[in-house]
């Protein structure tokens, strides 16, 4: 009996970790986010990310700015899952273009705590 409880346990976290969503998995997935450009130099375009990050409850922001991106968790809210964003800051121009990419870290049925179009309107406020 205990070896049976052992290995369903066992494989229950090798398919919920198979499911996880990970940062490589985001970065690779750029082309799918949304992505605006706006008449604001780089580093304006970083301080302005950091306070929409900053105003949608996110936590633990890592900014990797030599890789010219930015990753921020959200908590899981009520029956929500955790999610994360990737940000992107692009020199294009005189401005900057800005892909965004949400994501849950697990796959279901929840809505995230923000979206793309969410932050793409939070960006251009």
């Amino acid at each position: 009996m205990q070896c049976w409880r052992f290995g369903t346990v066992a494989l229950l976290v090798v398919l919920a970790a198979g499911c996880a969503t990970t940062i490589n998995d985001l970065l690779g997935q750029k082309a799918r986010g949304l992505a605006q450009s706006y008449p604001v130099p780089p580093d304006r375009a970083w301080q302005i990310a950091h306070a929409v990050l900053e105003e949608t409850r996110a936590v633990a922001v890592e900014e990797h700015q030599p890789d010219g991106h930015v990753i921020a968790d959200f908590p899981p809210f009520l029956w929500g899952l955790p999610a994360r964003i990737v940000v992107w800051i692009e020199p294009e121009g005189a401005g900057s273009r800005v892909p965004v990419l949400c994501r849950l870290l697990r796959p279901g049925p929840f809505s995230l705590a923000v979206t793309e179009e969410e932050f793409d309107q939070a960006f251009d406020e």
